[in-house]
Order: structure tokens, then sequence, then C-alpha cells
């Protein structure tokens, strides 16, 4: 199977390395397919009591950085392909990962494991569980 554009999350993580090794791969296969490697910010407020607080203009400019820093180390890795794409959204994982995918016409999506335990998975939830479980194109998991 051939497939158009590839879309994978990446954070740094081993899992995701892994993830962006495999999609390298898949891609060498067939040069005419696009890869996409997205980075994911989320700052969500942290509720303590009946008190909101809100991440910090200093840190949410720190956390652009750093994604910044880690997609430009990507796009070295990326420089012998030639469709690819490297960006950095913002939301919460999953949904956001799914509505680009679908806005991208996106057709795979590969993706790194944490290797949860089915108990942690279900207390904690995972990006790579509800990616899978929502995704309306197939979702390779790397581990």
């Amino acid at each position: 199977m051939e497939f158009k554009h590839i879309l994978v999350p990446y954070d740094g993580s081993e899992p995701s390395i892994d993830a962006l090794n495999k999609a390298i791969w898949l891609t060498s296969l067939s040069p005419s397919t696009k890869l996409t490697v997205a980075n994911v910010l989320y700052m969500q407020p942290v509720v303590v009591a009946d008190m909101t607080f809100f991440p910090t203009q200093q840190y949410q400019n720190h956390m652009q950085q750093h994604a910044n820093a880690l997609l430009e180390s990507v796009e070295e890795k990326l420089s012998g392909l030639s469709d690819t794409n490297v960006v950095v959204l913002s939301g919460p994982p999953a949904p956001t990962l799914l509505n680009y995918a679908d806005a991208e016409d996106c057709d795979l999506i590969v993706m790194g494991s944490r290797g949860l335990s089915t108990i942690k998975e279900l207390m904690l939830g995972s990006v790579s569980h509800n990616v899978v479980q929502s995704a309306k194109v197939p979702v390779l998991i790397v581990k």
C-alpha cells in the first residue's frame, strides 16, 4: 500500500524518535509520499481547589522556543527527503493531531507508544490510545 501523506507526532522522546525513523523508512519506499512531523504544545491551566492558574507568557515563550529547537533538529534529519513539513500545533494533543490529519489529508499516522500498562492507560489515558480509537485513517504504533 502506498501512502500519500504521513503524519508523525514528535516530542523528542525515544518512542517518537523510533516512530520518525519508521516513517522516514516508509517514505523512502515511495519518494512521492509527503511526510509531516508535528509537535503539539498544550499549556493546560492548573486547577487547585477553586483557583485556576494559567501558564505565564514567559513559560509559553519558553515552550514555543523548545518546540522550535526540537523541530529544527528534525528538519536536519529530513533534509534528504523531497516533500516534508515540520509544524508546531497548539491544543489538546489527540484531537489537535486528528484535526490536523483530517484537514491536511494525511492517510497514515505513525506514532510512538509510551508502553503504558492497561491499568495506567485506563486511568490516565494516552495520546496514542485516543488517536487509535478516533482516527479516520490507519495508525501505526511503533514500540
